[in-house]
């Protein structure tokens, strides 16, 4: 059996122009050379996209997503595959939201840097000892590598990035602790502080002070990829590794009036970083065909020769390290957002009273080529986007292209025929509970 190791790295809402730039100053000559990979993202928030990520289904498939329900997707997933063929796998996380029913893992698949109530995080990060888990994770990884104990399958999910954007203390100075203490106790009482009330509200300045914000945590985040990466190395096991640097989705910073990252499919959301490292993928390979997160599973189980018992996508999935997909790729890159249920939506309301929700209050379907993105209301709006001509989507160029528009329609309708046929519902259907609610709101999502 192969001994080969995949780790695949998730930061958490980083913008891939932001990203890339990013990686190339990286001071990891794995990490600066890494290819490129043109990533679509199935969706714009996290629990949607990670669905995607292990079960290899797009959302429209896997039935995760608002809502929120108190159950696990029935989908097979790539860690119930690793123990069918006798490899392990470990999910660590700085995000709270994946601890079960939530995500479809059983509780000992998952390992979160701590699970402690909101004032002994805050006290933690008072005294310097505690982040949103970055470091925390490093540390569990190179004590694994160490050890000789990284598990065959390794996901790893960074959250330094998400809003609200408080940069982690570098060192022990008082100060620099204090700051990052306050800041997220104002992030939980104030509504000031709330992603969608500062967009009500915020200037250039505003913006432009947020932007340096995120970049700083973004850095922090791939300075802790940097460390895992390292920690590959120095365990020997770097040269037969496939490693995967990707996002769940990207980040608003003000464009289109928006911030989060909910309740859009723009390309500020969508098109998302994805950095490759394989024993026979070429350095600095720029690998332009669209891509999936739902490629990833048939990816990580071909290269750790894993068999994907019980996977039946309605797509077919590519495997990014096959040379003969990278050219085109997937001619068309499906997305969806299904909007807030009422008492999500009356949760967000109430913590940005100043932003008007109600023109976000829609599903969204979208089709992606290199070229063109067309996107579908259930409130019947219909936009079309030429993305070599307006890659800012600030012009919707559907009244000059009736036919662009009336192929992808019937692309997308075909599309989600087939979704409707294959759905993995998620296992009695059943409102979220008290727990689920209150992880939810400590991220700030209700």
């Amino acid at each position: 059996m192969s001994r080969r190791k995949a780790l695949l790295v998730i930061i958490d809402a980083a913008r891939r122009e932001d990203t890339h730039a990013a990686f190339d100053r990286s001071l990891s000559p794995e990490l600066a050379s890494a290819a490129r990979v043109n990533m679509i993202s199935p969706s714009c928030w996290t629990v949607p996209v990670m669905g995607s990520v292990l079960t290899g289904l797009h959302p429209a498939e896997h039935g995760l997503g608002w809502p929120l329900m108190q159950a696990r997707c029935s989908a097979p997933t790539i860690a119930a595959m690793c123990d069918d063929a006798g490899r392990s796998f470990l999910l660590l996380s700085a995000n709270r939201i994946y601890a079960p029913p939530m995500i479809p893992l059983r509780a000992d698949q998952i390992e979160l840097p701590h699970r402690r109530r909101r004032k002994e995080v805050g006290l933690g990060r008072l005294l310097g000892i505690l982040d949103y888990g970055g470091r925390a994770i490093l540390r569990r990884v190179q004590q694994m590598a160490a050890s000789d104990g990284l598990p065959d399958l390794l996901v790893v999910h960074l959250q330094e990035a998400h809003h609200p954007y408080l940069p982690p203390p570098t060192g022990l100075a008082p100060r620099e602790r204090l700051r990052y203490a306050l800041g997220h106790l104002r992030y939980y009482t104030s509504r000031q502080a709330q992603a969608w009330e500062f967009a009500a509200h915020a200037t250039s300045d505003g913006w432009s002070d947020a932007r340096k914000r995120y970049l700083q945590c973004l850095d922090y985040d791939v300075r802790i990829t940097e460390g895992l990466i390292a920690a590959y190395q120095q365990a020997g096991l770097l040269d037969d590794s496939l490693i995967v640097v990707t996002a769940d989705h990207g980040e608003h910073l003000g464009e289109h009036q928006l911030a989060d990252h909910q309740a859009s499919l723009h390309e500020e959301l969508v098109r998302v970083p994805c950095a490759v490292m394989a024993p026979s993928m070429p350095p600095g390979a720029q690998i332009t065909g669209q891509f999936q997160h739902t490629d990833l599973l048939a990816t990580l189980c071909g290269f750790l020769q894993i068999p994907p018992v019980g996977y039946e996508p309605s797509h077919q999935p590519l495997d990014l390290l096959s040379p003969r997909t990278w050219a085109a790729g997937h001619e068309h890159a499906f997305i969806e957002w299904t909007a807030w249920g009422d008492g999500q939506l009356a949760n967000l309301r109430r913590r940005n009273p100043s932003y008007d929700f109600a023109p976000l209050r829609r599903d969204l379907l979208g089709v992606r080529t290199r070229r063109w993105k067309y996107i579908r209301g259930s409130d019947g709006s219909r936009r079309l986007y030429d993305l070599q001509r307006n890659p800012g989507e600030t012009r919707d160029a559907s009244a000059d292209n009736a036919a662009v528009v009336t192929e992808l329609d019937a692309r997308l309708e075909q599309w989600r025929d087939g979704m409707r046929g294959s759905r993995h519902p998620a296992a009695d259907e059943e409102p979220g509970g008290a727990l689920l609610e209150q992880r939810l709101r400590d991220l700030g999502y209700i």
